[in-house]
């Protein structure tokens, strides 16, 4: 069980912690020389062979992406991304002058659905099985929708970690990415926001009535695993849920 004694908590899965805090957007570009590759002599789209029909010089193999984007970026004097370079935390672009740059995101900025990348986005949403789930975030999370269930799951890598309020939660009213389960004591809220990489809970105290209240000096959560060993470091609080390797998979800082 994990215990919470100034209110706010949060989960991440490992190797996320660093380049949240952080925070913003952080941008390099590195010069990279262009690396093209030309139809051979018989290739059709090579010269004086014609491309087949219904395809496009890069279906054909007679125009590399990278020269393609290349191309582009000199008939338009813009940079032009090269698609087929994306990934979660980067895009490439070709110059006009002829040299590619790489642009590093300190968070995810896309993620993979049904094979195509989406924008990531955190807004809450209910979803078909009455649980409430982010748009677009690169890490599996789901909050209760009310109800007797977990109080949150979160899955990486085909690994589960679970945690429960006490109690049964109200269905929540949701604002952007944050859903707010009221009066789960009396005049005490919880909150829980989606993040890109994870989430963070806030216990709202709402009346010094309501925070005389001795249920709120340790606040203790039911946790459920699979795949996954928790460990509580003594000193700090600090919560880490490893393999059976021993690698991290979920971290949560000190309350």
């Amino acid at each position: 069980m994990i215990s919470s004694q100034n209110g706010r908590s949060g989960l991440r899965p490992s190797g996320a912690i660093a380049l949240a805090l952080a925070g913003g957007l952080a941008v390099g570009l590195v010069v990279v020389p262009p690396s093209l590759a030309h139809a051979a002599p018989g290739a059709p789209g090579a010269p004086g062979v014609p491309a087949v029909a219904g395809t496009t010089p890069v279906d054909d193999g007679s125009v590399s992406p990278e020269e393609k984007a290349l191309k582009e970026a000199r008939s338009t004097n813009a940079p032009a991304e090269l698609v087929t370079a994306r990934t979660e935390r980067s895009d490439t672009w070709a110059n006009p002058d002829g040299t590619f740059s790489v642009r590093h995101y300190g968070t995810p900025v896309r993620v993979l659905r049904g094979g195509a990348w989406v924008a990531t986005d955190p807004t809450l949403q209910f979803a078909a099985d009455g649980s409430v789930k982010p748009k677009a975030a690169s890490v599996t999370v789901a909050f209760s929708g009310g109800g007797a269930g977990p109080l949150l799951t979160g899955v990486k890598d085909g690994r589960t970690l679970s945690l429960s309020w006490p109690k049964p939660l109200p269905q929540p009213t949701l604002a952007g990415n944050v859903a707010t389960y009221a009066e789960v004591l009396p005049g005490v809220d919880v909150q829980l926001k989606a993040e890109v990489e994870g989430f963070s809970q806030l216990v709202v105290v709402k009346t010094p009535q309501a925070a005389a209240n001795p249920e709120l000096a340790t606040l203790k959560y039911t946790m459920s695993t699979v795949g996954v060993t928790v460990a509580t470091d003594a000193a700090t609080g600090a919560v880490q849920a490893t393999d059976p390797a021993g690698r991290p998979v979920f971290t949560s800082p000190p309350p």
